[in-house]
């Protein structure tokens, strides 16, 4: 599924899209292994990515703000 999320977009605006798509899925993702393991450090990478995403998310948005862009 992720294969057609890409960075290589078209306008600035859909970076923060991708990025905050692709953070979802990886929080799902370390979501459904905890509950399969039964263990709160299955996945814990993933949700740890998608922190790291939602962050550069929210730098982007604060980029788009000050250019006035957004």
């Amino acid at each position: 599924m992720l294969e057609r999320y890409n960075l290589d977009v078209d306008s600035p605006e859909k970076v923060l899209t991708v990025l905050e798509t692709v953070a979802n899925f990886y929080r799902a993702s370390a979501e459904e292994l905890q509950a399969d393991w039964q263990d709160k450090s299955a996945g814990a990478i993933w949700g740890d990515f998608a922190t790291i995403l939602d962050r550069a998310a929210q730098s982007c948005r604060k980029a788009l703000d000050k250019r006035g862009l957004s």
